[in-house]
């Protein structure tokens, strides 16, 4: 009987002996003001410059990239319009969105929703500038290139 007292103490004293960890505990900043929709945070009309590269040489355009509220708080949708000069057509696809801080939203692809933007893009969008960074294949001829893309306003 004397062997359960004493663990029943040492498990007693070491559960004493944890405190939980939140966000600060952790390096994190949970001091900022979480938006109850992000989607709808950022929704609106981004009017910008895309930049494509392929093998080091770069061509430019302007164009304008979409967002708008989705069906659920941490989606949203987005929207390339078309940029005839780069051969570019229009895309809307569903991707995830988190807000970082106060004013920093990061939007990146939703696995499964079979976009044409591949697995590598990423928007931030943060005090009302946005940066885009994604991947596009586009045919040039018969052959197919994969161009890298970067919108910046």
């Amino acid at each position: 009987m004397k062997k359960y007292i004493y663990i029943a103490l040492a498990l007693l004293s070491s559960s004493l002996g944890f405190t939980a960890c939140g966000d600060d505990d952790e390096g994190g900043d949970s001091n900022y003001n979480i938006v109850a929709d992000a989607g709808a945070a950022v929704a609106g009309d981004y009017n910008g410059t895309y930049t494509r590269t392929l093998n080091g040489e770069s061509e430019s355009a302007n164009g304008t990239i979409t967002l708008a509220q989705a069906d659920k708080p941490y989606y949203v949708n987005v929207t390339f319009k078309a940029v005839p000069e780069l051969k570019m057509e229009e895309t809307t696809v569903k991707a995830n969105i988190v807000q970082k801080n106060d004013n920093l939203f990061i939007i990146s692809n939703t696995a499964g929703t079979g976009n044409a933007l591949g697995t590598s893009f990423r928007i931030y969008v943060e005090n009302g500038k946005m940066q885009a960074n994604f991947l596009l294949k586009q045919k040039v001829g018969r052959k197919e290139y994969e161009y890298t893309y970067v919108f910046a306003n």
